[in-house]
């Protein structure tokens, strides 16, 4: 099952942004995190919402637009996936952090782009080693 993705406010914007070229920085460019709360989300969710994982080892990650596949579309579903894995790894042991899913933000996190509920989460990160591998993914879609 794939984990369910949600494009919010700030992505529409920043998306049509980058289509008539107000954009100067594109939203693949943003910074991949984790979050521990809210447990449910979806195109409604606010940024302030977000509570970043802080388990040890942890930091977000700045994403590079030229890693991005171009975008293929089928039904009207465009979609492109970021040309690598991140890889959140755990550095020491401790109490168990609950991560139910990812986000993307600007580099500045101060704007939620997209987020995304891990299938089959939350994903309990405890031990040293422990980690969670994400395959970053946007898509957009028609309703036409």
């Amino acid at each position: 099952m794939a984990d369910t993705l949600y494009i919010n406010d700030d992505g529409i914007k920043a998306d049509l942004d980058s289509i008539t070229g107000k954009a100067a920085t594109p939203i693949g460019a943003g910074t991949l995190r984790l979050f521990t709360a809210p447990t449910t989300v979806d195109h409604t969710t606010v940024f302030a919402s977000m509570v970043e994982a802080t388990f040890a080892g942890y930091a977000g990650v700045a994403l590079l637009a030229a890693n991005w596949a171009a975008s293929s579309v089928a039904a009207h579903l465009a979609s492109s996936v970021y040309g690598g894995t991140v890889t959140f790894t755990r550095s020491t042991t401790g109490a168990v952090q609950n991560i139910y899913g990812w986000y993307l933000t600007d580099p500045a996190n101060t704007k939620l782009y997209a987020c995304a509920l891990f299938a089959g989460g939350p994903l309990p990160l405890t031990n040293a080693g422990d980690s969670i591998t994400v395959v970053p993914t946007l898509e957009d879609e028609s309703i036409n």
